[in-house]
């Protein structure tokens, strides 16, 4: 289970390595940064801490549907700070993963 990104980044693209669980082979995921939404980039992030790599997630998904407990929250919360280059209000609590996203695009704007 990954707790943090591992990023390269070039001018056009961002390679995230991964492991997909322990004795499995790393997986690594290719996105163009135009392509890359805040949603899609949330999700994964949401995923990696949730250990729910191939759930399908929707914004009205509820975080604890996807295997978000109280410290993977926070472990997610941290690691889209870190993505972000953003700081969540403690008092924050988004449940499902469009409120999540809809508050990392509000904090991205100011």
């Amino acid at each position: 289970r990954l707790t943090r990104y591992n990023c390269l980044i070039s001018c056009t693209t961002l390679v995230v390595h991964g492991a997909t669980g322990a004795g499995k082979i790393p997986t690594v995921k290719e996105y163009t940064m135009a392509e890359s939404t805040t949603f899609e980039r949330i999700c994964d992030i949401i995923r990696d801490n949730g250990g729910t790599a191939d759930m399908e997630l929707t914004p009205e998904t509820k975080l604890a549907d996807a295997g978000l407990d109280s410290l993977a929250t926070v472990e997610a919360v941290i690691a889209c700070e870190d993505e972000f280059d953003i700081e969540i209000e403690t008092d924050s609590n988004p449940e499902t993963v469009g409120e999540f996203v809809e508050l990392v695009e509000s904090l991205m704007e100011n």
